[in-house]
């Protein structure tokens, strides 16, 4: 298995840590890291070359700001797409599947350093929670997942995920600094209603959908300013070109602890466009 790690250390990578639990299952999701520093040269040239073989990947936030030093949180599963060596960077793209965190989050770090003991996996290094030479954050390893009853999947696991995330230094909302936790899915109408999944297009991951139909996008969120400030508020706007016609809402406000909110669009009949894109934006 390859576990690739984010710590949050600058907003770059909190963001990237936001999408790996916003995005829908399927889709791609990159993440880069610096060879040598973050991963070992060989490593880097093995997952470049890797055409057949696609290892399983991990994808594990380290709160290194945690009290007794780093705290690992698996918070997604995935499958190994490609990896391309940019200068001294390694870029590691990846499809990601299904959510995951463990029931006992002490008793799977406890497991987990002592199963990498050896590959110089990340550790509060001289002190300082801020340095970046701190380990390895691209390891190869055997997977430590193989006891599916020890952890939770699915929507249970991102509501965990959350949870613990929320309280870490990286990721806690304080007065002026809000964090939302989201995901999202897109459906079909009609006789054949169903959740649509992400295909790769162009380089990209992207949603297949027909002129003149009815697309339905449900918007879960969690926003845990709330718990320490109950009027606090946010908002989300979502943002497209010509070919979508917004049938449903296009702003989404913010403003509880957790809610599931629901809005649908049109693919129009009449354009030259067949590309398109949705954005969210605060």
């Amino acid at each position: 298995m390859l576990y690739i790690f984010n710590s949050g250390r600058r907003e770059l990578y909190k963001t990237n840590v936001l999408n790996t639990l916003a995005l829908p299952s399927n889709h791609t999701n990159r993440y880069r890291y610096r060879i040598r520093q973050n991963l070992t040269e060989e490593l880097a040239e093995k997952l470049q070359k890797i055409f057949l073989w696609k290892p399983q990947v991990a994808i594990i936030f380290i709160d290194r700001y945690a009290t007794g030093g780093y705290v690992f949180h698996p918070i997604r599963l995935a499958k190994f797409k490609s990896a391309e060596i940019q200068s001294d960077q390694l870029h590691i793209t990846v499809k990601l599947t299904d959510y995951i965190y463990p029931k006992n989050i002490q008793e799977f770090n406890t497991k987990f350093i002592r199963l990498l003991a050896d590959k110089n996996l990340p550790e509060l290094t001289n002190g300082d929670t801020n340095t970046a030479k701190d380990g390895l954050y691209v390891i190869e390893a055997p997977n430590i997942f193989k006891d599916k009853n020890s952890y939770l999947f699915g929507e249970p696991a991102w509501t965990e995920e959350i949870d613990k995330l929320k309280d870490t230094i990286a990721l806690k909302s304080s007065d002026g600094d809000y964090f939302c936790f989201l995901k999202y899915k897109l459906q079909s109408t009609g006789w054949f209603k169903r959740d649509l999944t992400p295909d790769f297009y162009k380089g990209h991951s992207a949603f297949t959908v027909l002129r003149n139909n009815d697309y339905n996008l449900s918007i879960t969120y969690k926003f845990p300013i709330q718990n320490i400030i109950a009027g606090a508020t946010a908002k989300l706007r979502l943002e497209s070109d010509e070919l979508v016609k917004w049938t449903g809402v296009t702003e989404v406000s913010i403003d509880s602890f957790s809610n599931h909110v629901p809005t649908s669009f049109h693919i129009k009949r009449y354009t030259d466009d067949n590309d398109s894109k949705i954005t969210f934006s605060p």
